[in-house]
C-alpha cells in the first residue's frame, strides 16, 4: 500500500468513527442515557475511554437496545 493511498484509508477511518460518535449526540434521551449507565455501571468514566471503548460500549448498547425496542 502506498503512502497516498494509506492516507486516505486512514482519512477515510477518522470520517467514519466521527460519524458514528456523533449519532451517539444524535440518539434519543433512553439510548445515551441508558448508554451512560452501561459504561459507569463497567466502572468506567467517560471521560477516561478511548474511541475505540466508547465505540464497544456504543455497539453492545445499540444492540441490547434495538433487541429490548424491536419487540
Amino acid at each position: 500500500m502506498t503512502k497516498e493511498e494509506k492516507r486516505i484509508q486512514n482519512h477515510s477511518l477518522l470520517v467514519d468513527i466521527c460519524q458514528e460518535l456523533g449519532c451517539i449526540a444524535e440518539s434519543n434521551s433512553r439510548f445515551t442515557a441508558g448508554l451512560t449507565e452501561r459504561i459507569l455501571a463497567a466502572g468506567k468514566k467517560i471521560e477516561d475511554l478511548t474511541v475505540r471503548e466508547l465505540l464497544a460500549f456504543k455497539h453492545q448498547h445499540n444492540e441490547f437496545f434495538n433487541d429490548l425496542y424491536s419487540r
